[in-house]
């Protein structure tokens, strides 16, 4: 109960931080494949 009433309270300018911790994951995932090509390679 309570962690929905504080998934409910979020406010519109957190909406950033996934954004951000999606890129960022993004790119730490293309940066190891490429290392891994150029291993392979």
């Amino acid at each position: 109960m309570a962690l929905a009433r504080l998934g409910g309270a979020r406010r519109p300018e957190n909406y950033t931080w996934p954004g951000f911790v999606d890129a960022l994951a993004t790119l730490l995932m293309v940066i190891i494949f490429v290392l891994l090509v150029f291993v392979l390679i």
